[in-house]
């Protein structure tokens, strides 16, 4: 695993902005980043469902697949099993726009006390700005 880690404020950018010109396999690479994170300062369950999740969806890139599950191979090495098998059925039936609400949250909720994880703010809509 590469500790070359940019801060975790700059994968969430970059995973709200493939999210928004819809490029999949982007968001899944960020995805998996911020999971090296999280696995890194101890967070295990929230980076094995991410990891998981990358590794079980079709459009995820060849080299971002090899990353996610050198990472899980780690990762099975060093914890109980049952934190796996929960990350393995947390995955069911999600789409691609409700793990990245997880990890926003997940990202959010962390309490690392580092401010550069929280997401970034949700620009105003055009309804929502006052003449």
């Amino acid at each position: 695993m590469s500790n070359d880690l940019l801060p975790e404020k700059d994968y969430r950018i970059a995973l709200k902005a493939s999210l928004a010109i819809n490029a999949v396999g982007e968001a899944l690479d960020a995805m998996t980043w911020l999971a090296q994170g999280w696995l890194q300062r101890g967070s295990t369950q929230e980076g094995a469902n991410v990891l998981v999740y990358v590794m079980n969806n079709p459009d995820v890139r060849y080299d971002t697949f090899d990353r996610a599950e050198e990472m899980f191979l780690e990762l099975e090495e060093k914890i109980c099993p049952r934190v796996l098998l929960d990350a393995k059925e947390f995955i069911l039936s999600k789409s691609l726009a409700t793990m990245a609400a997880y990890v926003f949250e997940a990202g959010a909720s962390d309490t690392s006390g580092d401010s550069s994880n929280e997401a970034p703010a949700k620009p105003a809509a055009d309804s929502d700005i006052v003449p």
